[in-house]
């Protein structure tokens, strides 16, 4: 059953404070707002979304793909940029392509494993993490509950299920045994239908656990080299090791009073910019709002800017790319002299001077924005599924050009034309953000990153009706050559039969499940600046607006006003139990017991502070089995170190539940070198010391079941070493307190991670109260 995507949305906006989150798919936004109120910020939140995005939709997107980010920082006011985008292989070249029989005209199948780029998300989603995470969630906690998510299962969303069935086919071609991991019983899943991908939550663990490295090195480079090689292509464990993301400095044009930020290329977002530039040199907002001439103008500027980035965009890092000639506003006002008013232009690049995507929006209490792109390119990419890994690769490499003579020509370690775009909005003037927001699907993505902006900015429209809005699609079809106008349905017919008059091809009016080549997009606006004559009260900067779009199954979802989430009083005592905070407590109590042990033990070797005694060997024989300095000491620092460092442990092990495992470990480790400093212990006090007795060394009280202890009067008998008894009893006394200290310690941390490891009431399930 084909979803029926009614408009228009009949949803408000989205109001809230403290946060918001706004996403294609529900569970993936209650996701990214948990990591919210979990202390973790923006950038945080952003990559939990985009993780469970990777479990909900992967026939969209996934850990197998690109992503690019940009993250404002409330703080300094900056826009920070990050190209997650992946390299081509070492071996493939022009030449090996040419060899094949590929060209230009016959390039391979967009399914094919030589379009497969490194899968740039996973080095991205930790770089992101690192470079502007709030530093209060580690990794694996940031990617915990996507795990869960993907271990547990979920009811698949309606168009979800739709665009499953319709990109499966790539899963069940020849040389695609292992896309059978997304399908039950060899079909999609249904709207509805619960499915599971355990192997992806391991993904994400071995991922947390390891860091990069945990993917572009061992098991899961090896199973990607491997299913990459047995569909005949280049890929190596060499190009994947190689792998890494770049910071990049965004780039920003301004249109009446507001700054449209992007990032550079290799990815098209200058598109958006450049017909930004070109519209400035027309009044849009007189002309009406979908407009036959309104829709002329605009389409006219998306064919000059698009066949600008079509014919420049590559790899900067080996092609140089004239980003500021493109920018340019002189430059800008030659290309829209060519617009022609009452006919369609055949437009070509100039000479400026020297679908299948998700996007996410998060913004979060102290005003930090991310705005994320991730992607496997077209459904699942090449339907190529590395053995027990959970996910797809992505076919980015389609987007190469075989004609030797272009920019983005197909080569070695060489990124591809990117057509994934995040998008931030803030004040020309003051820098001050006024909006998160992007719009996916291919080539539309910059088109909606225009079309929402002045549905908001010339028409006054709030988030959520700038993307309920109706919207054309400009795209070059190289079938015959031509320049096709797709025109969504809800523009009136009289509009779309005047633009086919003044030349344009239209396609159209799109409907049903057809409207997702328009984009599906999200966005968080800081108050509510595109509204002329709002009140002082709606363009308070503290409110957050959201929309989300129609064309897909999710959501916007924020804190509510007023109120803050607290943990739950009755389940606090628990939670504390739970906390690294008490089992790191534990680990530094261990710290004195086990130094004081080694002092105590090296003491027993020193009887009456005479080191003679030592070198004679007249000591004790559980004086050598070393009780305090091995038992009670040496072996205390593994649990010391495991207890204390939970936290980095906890990134280590993917989840809390995994981290509190380990520390079950070394509780046990603790607990067998306690025991056994306790249990000597015991021992050579029931013995009792060495010593000088009626004339010869023996050890006197050996035969009297530790009775000696409590005849006092009998301890004078030991002549040498003087007072060698008294010694003796307190020193190995000291051990079996001290040790029996460490027993409890470890024992109490033993039960606390076996109730958060296996049972886990608390550690992950939060449980929350609203309080005003």
């Amino acid at each position: 059953m084909q979803p029926e995507l009614p408009f228009s949305s009949r949803r408000s906006p989205v109001v809230c404070l403290n946060g918001c989150v706004a996403s294609s798919q529900t569970l993936a936004s209650v996701i990214g707002l948990d990591i919210l109120r979990r202390g973790g910020n923006a950038a945080d939140a952003a990559v939990a979304v985009a993780a469970a995005l990777g479990v909900t939709e992967p026939c969209s997107t996934g850990v197998g793909g690109d992503c690019f980010c940009l993250f404002y920082d409330a703080r300094t006011g900056q826009v920070r940029g990050l190209n997650g985008s992946g390299r081509s292989p070492r071996a493939l070249t022009l030449d090996l392509l040419s060899g094949l029989g590929f060209s230009e005209a016959q390039p391979p199948s967009v399914f094919h494993a030589l379009n497969v780029t490194v899968p740039g998300a996973a080095a991205c989603w930790c770089d992101t993490v690192q470079l502007f995470g709030s530093k209060k969630l580690t990794l694996g906690e940031v990617l915990e509950p996507a795990a869960e998510l993907a271990e547990r299962g979920f009811p698949v969303a309606e168009i979800t299920a739709h665009d499953w069935a319709r990109w499966s086919k790539a899963l069940k071609d020849d040389g695609k045994a292992l896309g059978g991991d997304f399908l039950i019983n060899n079909q999609p899943p249904k709207h509805g239908q619960l499915f599971a991908n355990p192997t992806l939550a391991r993904t994400y663990q071995e991922l947390a656990r390891s860091g990069k490295s945990g993917f572009y090195e061992g098991r899961i480079a090896e199973a990607i080299v491997d299913v990459v090689g047995q569909n005949d292509g280049v890929m190596t464990l060499d190009d994947l090791k190689n792998h890494s993301s770049t910071e990049v400095q965004p780039v920003f044009t301004d249109y009446k009073g507001v700054r449209l930020w992007e990032c550079p290329p290799n990815g098209q977002g200058i598109a958006a910019l450049i017909a930004l530039n070109i519209l400035e040199h027309f009044p849009m907002k007189e002309m009406g709002h979908n407009t036959s001439g309104y829709l002329h103008v605009l389409t006219e500027a998306f064919k000059l800017s698009l066949a600008d980035v079509i014919h420049f965009c590559a790899d900067p890092e080996k092609v140089k790319v004239p980003v500021e000639g493109l920018l340019s506003k002189a430059y800008a006002g030659q290309r829209a002299q060519l617009i022609n008013m009452q006919t369609a232009g055949v437009n070509e690049h100039g000479a400026p001077p020297g679908s299948d995507t998700v996007y996410f929006a998060v913004v979060d209490v102290e005003g930090n924005a991310c705005s994320f792109v991730n992607s496997t390119y077209l459904g699942f990419g090449t339907g190529l599924v590395p053995e027990n890994c959970g996910f797809s690769l992505h076919n980015r490499g389609a987007n190469f050009s075989l004609d030797g003579s272009h920019g983005n020509c197909v080569g070695p370690e060489k990124r591809p034309y990117h057509t994934i775009v995040p998008a931030l909005l803030t004040d020309a003037v003051s820098g001050r953000l006024l909006c998160c927001y992007g719009v996916m699907g291919a080539f539309m993505q910059p088109q909606g990153h225009v079309q929402v902006l002045l549905n908001m900015l010339e028409f006054g429209m709030n988030p959520q009706k700038a993307l309920d809005a109706s919207r054309i699609y400009v795209y070059y079809d190289k079938t015959d050559g031509q320049w096709k106008l797709s025109v969504e349905a809800g523009v009136e017919q009289g509009v779309a039969e005047e633009l086919g008059r003044r030349g344009h091809a239209v396609v159209g009016p799109v409907s049903g499940h057809q409207r997702a080549r328009f984009g599906r997009g999200q966005v968080i606006a800081v108050g509510c600046w595109w509204d002329p004559d709002a009140s002082e009260a709606e363009t308070d900067a503290r409110v957050l607006w959201a929309g989300s779009d129609p064309r897909a199954d999710g959501c916007a979802l924020g804190f509510l006003p007023g109120l803050q989430l607290q943990p739950d009083s009755s389940v606090t005592a628990t939670t504390d139990m739970c906390s690294k905070s008490f089992t790191r407590s534990l680990g530094f109590a261990l710290i004195p017991l086990a130094l004081c042990c080694v002092i105590a033990n090296i003491l027993l070797y020193f009887p009456n502070a005479e080191s003679k005694h030592v070198q004679q060997d007249h000591l004790s024989k559980y004086v050598w089995f070393f009780t305090g300095i091995v038992g009670g000491g040496a072996v205390m620092i593994l649990p010391v170190l495991v207890f204390i460092n939970l936290k980095k442990c906890a990134n280590c092990c993917a989840s809390e539940g995994a981290a509190m495992c380990s520390s079950v470990l070394a509780a046990l480790v603790g607990l067998a070198g306690a025991g056994y400093c306790f249990i000597v212990s015991d021992l050579a006090l029931i013995e009792g010391p060495f010593c000088l007795y009626n004339g010869e060394w023996q050890s006197p009280f050996a035969n009297q079941s530790g009775d000696y202890l409590f005849l006092t009067e009998n301890w004078t008998s030991c002549v040498e070493p003087p007072r060698v008894v008294e010694w003796n009893v307190s020193l190995f006394s000291i051990l079996m307190g001290l040790s029996g200290l460490e027993c409890i310690i470890c024992a109490v941390q033993l039960a606390n991670g076996l109730v958060a490891a296996v049972c886990r009431p608390c550690c992950y399930k939060q449980h929350y109260s609203l309080n005003a």
